[in-house]
């Protein structure tokens, strides 16, 4: 005869099926809130790239300006033609310019 309690293991089992729903909720939440936190963090590094690009251009453009005309002005002279100036002018801000690119 096979006649046995399975009280114990049904209760067993139910028990174990709500903890792994109770995890799996656990999971879900989890996860929900560590995609909203990534979205959160590539919106401000979103807005970080932004901010750095304009107020690079903001610097660079009158930068710009300033390094070239200092650095130009000791080359022009009356004896150099313009092309002369221009191109002693280009090569002598080359490196300058290129840095802040």
């Amino acid at each position: 005869m096979l006649s046995r309690d399975i009280t114990e293991r049904y209760h067993a089992q139910a028990a174990l099926r709500q903890l792994n729903e109770e995890l799996e909720q656990r999971v879900e939440q989890r996860t929900a809130e560590l995609v909203s936190a990534k979205n959160e963090a590539e919106r401000a590094n979103s807005a970080k790239s932004e901010f750095l690009s304009r107020m690079s251009h903001e610097l660079r453009t009158p930068m710009n300006g300033i390094l070239v005309s200092r650095s130009c002005s000791p080359i022009i002279t009356p004896a150099r033609s313009t092309a002369s100036r221009r191109i002693m002018c280009g090569k002598s801000c080359m490196p300058v310019t290129t840095c802040w690119n």
